[in-house]
């Protein structure tokens, strides 16, 4: 009740007893209060000096007019102006905060949106932050819609971290659910106690899982994979558009669509292509081979029954090893094929010097797959555990680079040039 007198003084009479210090284009439009008992006065085309004065005196004059000991404090015991500022609704809000006059860098303070909450994935909460940021810095919607696009596009082709895509959703226990829930910590834990009765997760503990690309039509809880076996299984794929249309979108849209723009048609409008390495469609066509000789049933997508061969220097479609063009000009293909495999190997090399640094275990590159830390939270374990294919790659270089065609090809080169 008494919220709801301050909120109308905030409507009606303040806005008269400030008609003479407020500027011309300025006034106070409206209060909203959420369940925590702030109050937010919008305030138009004033400064934020002005902004601190005004907000004073509407903190002073509620307090006057309730009786001791009600007082309309500051929130986080200091008087905060939002400048600029988005209210989603009356528990979610972010913006950019100053607690002082005197404060020239700005705080970036959100509430109840993905940026802070933990039931989404990481990727969702960066690329809204981030959003969120050129927009206040920028006031330009151009410039957020070209960083959405590429991040959409980094997704797309695989440039972002594995560690971005993963959920951590709490386990309630058996009992707390229905006996057909779909929740994906239920469902892994019920896979898990069927593999050993006793790993079940703890009760509020946080599983991770990973959403992967499934048959068509198939639900969606059995797209839910954990990382480990993720991570172990070169047949699975991340369902980058589950990601983009389900999670990044929509928590976009929740910010943009009252500015009259939708992340969802940025996507839908934007040049997509998903990009597959030679190596990972070679992986996926040989382990999808083997399932549909194990069992009938084996899950095969088209990238995986129909390999598609690319030529290692040009990427160009080919059916050889090397493209035709590629063996014309036998010396520059060979230097791009060692300049690669020297990339390559220092990548390998990088990663178990950063393991060895951290954890005290050497390890060898064709034990590092499965051995050593197995941190959920360290980056570099997704990392080290694409060494296993790195080591494909060099191995693969390393063929091409002995085949006969090119070693003629060079030596006949090298005469012509003599």
């Amino acid at each position: 009740m008494l919220f709801d007198e301050a909120v109308r003084w905030v409507d009606f009479d303040c806005r008269r007893s400030r008609a003479s210090q407020v500027e011309p284009d300025g006034n106070v439009s409206g209060a909203q209060v959420d369940r925590f008992a702030n109050l937010f006065v919008l305030l138009r085309g004033i400064s934020k000096e002005k902004a601190f004065a005004v907000g004073a005196e509407i903190a002073a004059s509620i307090t006057e007019m309730n009786p001791y000991p009600v007082k309309l404090k500051f929130e986080k015991v200091k008087f905060v102006v939002y400048y600029p500022c988005i209210l989603q609704t009356k528990k979610r809000y972010v913006g950019y905060s100053y607690q002082s006059v005197d404060q020239m860098a700005p705080t970036f303070d959100a509430k109840g949106i993905e940026t802070v909450r933990r039931d989404t994935c990481p990727a969702v909460s960066k690329i809204l932050e981030k959003s969120l940021r050129i927009l206040f810095e920028t006031n330009d919607i151009n410039n957020v819609r070209n960083y959405v696009c590429e991040q959409f596009q980094k997704i797309l082709s695989g440039s972002v971290p594995l560690m971005d895509f993963i959920f951590a959703k709490e386990y309630r226990g058996k009992a707390y659910y229905r006996q057909n829930a779909s929740v994906p910590s239920l469902h892994i834990a019920k896979r898990r106690m069927i593999r050993d009765h006793r790993a079940e997760p703890r009760i509020r503990e946080r599983v991770r899982y990973l959403i992967v690309c499934g048959e068509p039509k198939c639900t969606l809880i059995s797209c839910v994979k954990e990382p480990e076996e993720f991570l172990l299984n070169p047949r699975l794929r991340l369902n980058v558009i589950y990601y983009i249309v389900r999670q990044i979108s929509p928590a976009l849209n929740r910010c943009f669509n009252m500015l009259g723009h939708d992340a969802l048609r940025w996507f839908e409008r934007m040049p997509k292509r998903i990009h597959y390495s030679r190596l990972e469609q070679r992986d996926r066509w040989f382990y999808g081979r083997i399932s549909v000789e194990t069992d009938r049933r084996g899950q095969l997508t088209l990238s995986q029954y129909f390999p598609v061969n690319a030529c290692p220097v040009c990427k160009m479609p080919t059916t050889l090893s090397v493209c035709s063009s590629c063996r014309e000009d036998s010396l520059n293909s060979c230097w791009c094929l060692l300049k690669e495999q020297k990339h390559l190997q220092r990548c390998c090399s990088s990663l178990i010097r950063l393991c060895y640094a951290c954890s005290n275990i050497l390890h060898n590159p064709a034990a590092m797959v499965n051995e050593g830390c197995t941190s959920l939270d360290c980056p570099v374990y997704f990392k080290r555990q694409r060494c296993g294919h790195l080591i494909s790659r060099i191995r693969e270089c390393g063929d091409i680079l002995d085949t006969t065609d090119l070693l003629i090809g060079i030596a006949i080169q090298n005469n012509c040039e003599m």
